[in-house]
């Protein structure tokens, strides 16, 4: 069985679209039926999965507060066609600059790389949480100018880059990781950021990738990790702080 993941770029729509409404309607376009739908009814209800299929493939309408992106994942055998008609419909791309239409390019996974590797500085206007999160979710076997990324954003000197990168990097979970991990637990001057560490190392033997690649579930990990990004005020809390029963 094939499983992929689509980021959908929010940016695309914003101010003009229910972009959920437009991946709905891409799916019925492809004769996919909705059959189940759950989402944080609290305060803050960003959380969101919808489950969809068609007689061969499996669709997850995801909203994870954790990753804290939006994406698509599908799961069958010869999906590429059924992603291409997506795609025709729904914008899975990433503004390089968002102020100028003509920068607008599809999701390259190359293009993140480069663009988080030429941006990692201090700069306000430059989303590197926004760039790791792309950069977890669309990569899947171990790739070294990735691991060279998530290197990169561990030596971050902000920290909540640094928890951050250790959050993404559950998305992947490779064993290549490990050392790295065992460093921050050791050293990182966070006491956040080493728990993070810490908590990701007394389980890393135990993986489960994400929402949805490996199981339909929430991770055994999803809600320590929530709650430990709360802490840094940078990342705005949209989300009640109890994410039980969101994911299947």
């Amino acid at each position: 069985m094939q499983k992929k993941r689509l980021v959908i770029d929010w940016a695309a729509y914003e101010g003009q679209f229910d972009v959920n409404e437009i991946i709905r309607n891409a799916l019925k376009l492809i004769n996919a039926r909705q059959l189940i739908v759950k989402k944080n009814h609290s305060k803050y209800p960003y959380a969101l999965c919808e489950k969809w299929e068609t007689d061969m493939i499996q669709f997850f309408l995801v909203e994870d507060p954790v990753i804290n992106n939006t994406y698509i994942v599908v799961k069958g055998s010869q999906i590429e066609a059924i992603i291409d008609s997506l795609q025709t419909n729904v914008g899975f791309y990433y503004y390089i600059n968002r102020d100028d239409e003509g920068s607008r390019i599809w999701y390259d996974i190359r293009h993140l790389v480069s663009y988080f590797k030429q941006h990692n500085s201090e700069d306000p206007y430059i989303e590197l949480d926004y760039l790791l999160s792309c950069i977890a979710l669309l990569f899947d076997t171990y790739d070294e100018e990735v691991f060279e990324v998530f290197k990169i954003a561990l030596n971050s000197s902000d920290a909540s880059i640094r928890s951050f990168a250790l959050t993404a990097m559950h998305y992947l979970w490779w064993d290549e990781f490990k050392p790295l991990v065992e460093m921050v637990a050791q050293k990182d001057s966070e006491e956040i950021v080493r728990t993070k560490a810490s908590n990701f190392l007394s389980y890393f033997d135990f993986p489960e990738r994400g929402i949805f690649m490996e199981n339909e579930k929430q991770p055994h990990w999803y809600q320590k990790c929530f709650d430990l990004d709360r802490s840094f005020s940078r990342f705005e809390v949209r989300y009640s702080t109890d994410l039980s029963g969101i994911f299947f």
